[in-house]
């Protein structure tokens, strides 16, 4: 029987929770924009094959800064405890709690975004949530309007959170604790890809002697329409980033 397991145990569910969000990320920009074609079709001077490559290509780099502010504490710290023995337990707790919940808010964030960009022409984050004066009616008013593609929508979020939650076989996640040596090269090597996941102005030419910052959303406008600039967003990280006590300007 194997006392300890190879960091390649934890590093299959971290790379299934980053092909999981970016699949899912990827799919609903992809829709959005088919909803919002003949909006960015009407934007002038905007070139609609490059325009969208752009959209998509920073798209995703918003998806991977937001995957990998998710994955940086279990990465670092779950994996830091699974090389211990008697924390493995608390190990799997937190990496469980991390990518369910994790995936759960992304879900919530795409599934409703759609209210948010027909009526105010913007991805939610929480001050726009909180401005909302009424929102057991205005939840009441959508479904009664919308009833279809909302339970439609609400139907394939939560079998895409349970057909998650049993791929990750919680039952057999360490189940052993994982060897130092290859626990540490995952804990060093995966929480700085993390971190560079939610890097993005590292220009030491340009601007030499500065520090690099988080990726911004004002890095998403591509257009002068405000709604295909929304697009190239995802509502999760938007929304965590206006948790941020203090936003600095994006260079």
């Amino acid at each position: 029987m194997k006392s300890s397991l190879s960091a390649a145990h934890l590093f299959r569910v971290f790379a299934l929770f980053a092909l999981v969000v970016l699949f899912l990320l990827t799919l609903t920009r992809a829709g959005f924009s088919l909803w919002q074609l003949n909006r960015i079709e009407s934007v002038e001077g905007f070139n609609q094959l490059q325009g969208l490559a752009e959209l998509f290509i920073l798209g995703w780099r918003f998806d991977l800064a937001l995957i990998g502010a998710i994955l940086f504490i279990p990465v670092t710290l779950g994996t830091l405890l699974a090389m211990l023995g008697p924390l493995r337990h608390l190990a799997r707790f937190l990496i469980l709690v991390f990518l369910v919940l994790g995936l759960a808010f992304i879900l919530v964030a795409e599934y409703i975004t759609p209210y948010f960009l027909y009526n105010q022409e913007v991805r939610p984050d929480l001050p726009i949530i909180h401005g909302i004066e009424n929102p057991v009616q205005a939840i009441a008013g959508l479904w009664s309007s919308q009833m279809i593609p909302a339970v439609i929508g609400l139907v394939l979020a939560i079998l895409i959170l349970i057909a998650f939650i049993v791929r990750l076989e919680s039952s057999r996640l360490l189940r052993f604790r994982i060897a130092p040596l290859s626990g540490i090269c995952l804990m060093l090597f995966g929480g700085a890809l993390c971190l560079f996941a939610v890097i993005s102005n590292i220009d030491f030419i340009q601007n030499p002697g500065t520090l690099p910052t988080a990726l911004h959303p004002s890095a998403s406008l591509i257009s002068a329409d405000p709604v295909v600039n929304e697009l190239t967003l995802n509502t999760a990280y938007k929304m965590g980033w206006s948790l941020v006590p203090t936003t600095p300007a994006a260079d």
